[in-house]
């Protein structure tokens, strides 16, 4: 059976680097509101945990040690993603309920910024690894890109 994460990891990506441009806009401009970024903070952390956990636990070409490298470094970004983003997830919350308490917290949300494009940078490399894997080893390809290229 084909795996599923080759379609599932455009969606982080985009939600992500989506959520991140919508804070900045929204400190910038003041749109959209906060509850579109909510939507779209949570849309993205969906999208990560569907992506991360439908991604292969190893390569089958073990002899391959440039290939393994490259695995292990996509592998290691894609799970410091998933521990840094949930925290935007968190400080969102935070802001939403304070704001439905009367409080106006303003740390909250300038650590939801510094999250948001520490975020986007480390979706940004995850995916480039990843097409790394794709289209310099060939992985889940019918011919290695290596093979064809001099």
């Amino acid at each position: 059976m084909q795996s599923l994460h080759p379609a599932l990891v455009h969606f982080p990506i985009a939600f992500i680097l989506l959520a991140c441009c919508a804070e900045l806009l929204r400190a910038c401009c003041g749109r959209p509101a906060i509850e579109t970024v909510r939507f779209i903070v949570w849309a993205g952390l969906l999208g990560l945990i569907a992506a991360y956990f439908s991604g292969p636990e190893e390569i089958e070409d073990i002899n391959n040690l440039s290939l393994q490298s490259a695995f292990a470094a996509h592998q290691n970004t894609a799970r410091f993603t998933l521990w840094v983003y949930p925290v935007a997830v968190l400080l969102i919350e935070l802001h939403m309920r304070a704001q439905a308490l009367g409080r106006h917290l303003a740390w909250p949300v300038w650590a939801l910024r510094v999250i948001l494009v520490a975020s986007a940078l480390l979706v940004g490399v995850t995916g480039l690894r990843g097409g790394e894997l794709v289209h310099v080893f060939g992985v889940k390809t019918a011919v290695p890109i290596k093979t064809i290229l001099p």
